[in-house]
């Protein structure tokens, strides 16, 4: 199994796979260029890195670095990653870029034959840009498009719809990448366009998940409110409608107590998850005060309980194949995995460091143990979230 985590920032983003016995990705995001990181977790990892045997991490450069175009991956220019997303058909992985606040979607094609993604043609082993970098509004090609900020990315099971976070006004677009038309909310989508499918209400968007029913979830602040909610988007109705899903202004209970979700306190959510059953995690940064971060997970019936909580302003989750949970906390600059009794155990970054400086260690610990690792996870006082992904390799 591999955990994809990406967080956003100029100095660093960090996107893993990690699992025993398997392996991990990270990015790493200079001034001026930008690198994907990766890390193995054994006893044994044999691709792509070659690690002995013994509870032994180690993190590399595998994407980006470079100024070159038409370069090995591994040598790209990225300019400033904040996002990435697993291709569901296997074909490789998105990569959420920016450039001058402007947000770019480019494809790394990790296959053994040429894709096309959204209209485009991608050689094997390269990385091409799909959507993104124009002026153009809608009405012209995806790679014409000007996509302004993206807070957050996901794509459907089918692989063919890439969704699409404004945080300003919390509006929803799609993207098709797949090779035929097909419809959402009594719109048809061409291959390599992009379409407004949803504007919500609230603002400051951030995080976005897709559950297998259909459902888009991201966290908001609600019209006339001032604390931060879960929202919800419905797209199985032909006019897609938003709905809080959890979180409440005004609770009917406490914090740490199990309730319906749309009436329990929830402090500063960041990110959001979802699992193959439908449930929804979310992680609950809290404050720096009285409330510290948790993970919380909303059942399919819409009840919220507390998986791990202490935690130091979590701004990420991802939930594996076999249910296992994983979090990345800005304030410890680490990344932990959770067992489903609450036990966490750190599993990347250290915690010695908020930040790497670059000129005294200009690998960031590249190379070395993913533990002793310094990941630049965004600050608390940032708002910033890490998007992480799951394969089941």
């Amino acid at each position: 199994m591999k955990l994809w985590i990406v967080r956003t920032g100029l100095l660093l983003t960090v996107a893993v796979t990690l699992a025993t016995g398997h392996r991990g990705i990270a990015m790493n995001v200079g001034r001026l260029m930008a690198e994907f990181r990766v890390f193995g977790f054994s006893p044994f990892l044999l691709t792509p890195l070659q690690v002995g045997p013994g509870n032994r991490m180690v993190i590399t450069t595998i994407a980006g670095g470079g100024f070159s175009v038409g370069s090995p991956v591994t040598a790209a220019p990225i300019a400033q990653p904040t996002g990435v997303v697993l291709d569901p058909k296997g074909r490789g992985y998105y990569i959420l870029d920016e450039r001058d606040g402007a947000g770019m979607i480019r494809f790394v094609n990790t296959s053994t034959s040429v894709q096309t993604i959204a209209r485009v043609n991608i050689e094997p082993g390269t990385i091409n840009l799909v959507a993104g970098g124009g002026t153009g509004s809608e009405s012209q090609p995806a790679r014409e498009v000007d996509l302004g900020q993206i807070t957050g990315l996901a794509v459907d099971q089918t692989g063919d719809a890439i969704y699409i976070l404004t945080p300003l006004t919390a509006s929803i677009r799609v993207l098709n990448v797949g090779i035929d038309n097909f419809s959402l909310s009594r719109r048809t989508i061409p291959p390599g366009r992009i379409v407004t499918i949803f504007s919500g209400t609230g603002t400051e968007a951030r995080s976005l998940a897709i559950s297998p029913e259909r459902r888009l979830f991201y966290t908001a602040i609600a019209t006339g409110q001032f604390s931060r909610l879960v929202c919800a988007v419905d797209l199985r109705n032909d006019t897609p409608i938003e709905t809080i899903y959890a979180g409440s202004p005004n609770p009917t209970t406490s914090p740490s107590e199990v309730g319906l979700a749309n009436e329990v306190r929830i402090v500063n959510p960041l990110g959001v998850a979802t699992d193959t059953d439908g449930n929804l995690y979310i992680a609950e940064a809290g404050d720096a005060r009285t409330n510290p971060g948790r993970i919380r997970r909303v059942s399919s019936s819409q009840t919220i309980t507390t998986l791990a909580s202490g935690l130091a302003f979590p701004i990420g989750v991802g939930i594996g194949p076999a249910g296992q949970i994983y979090a990345v906390l800005s304030a410890a600059q680490q990344i932990v995995r959770i067992s489903n009794d609450g036990n966490v155990a750190t599993v990347a970054g250290s915690s010695g460091e908020l930040s790497c400086d670059q000129f005294a260690m200009p690998t960031c610990g590249d190379g070395g143990s993913a533990l002793a690792a310094y990941l630049n996870i965004p600050g608390s006082t940032q708002l910033r979230t890490v998007t992480i992904a799951i394969d089941s390799n």
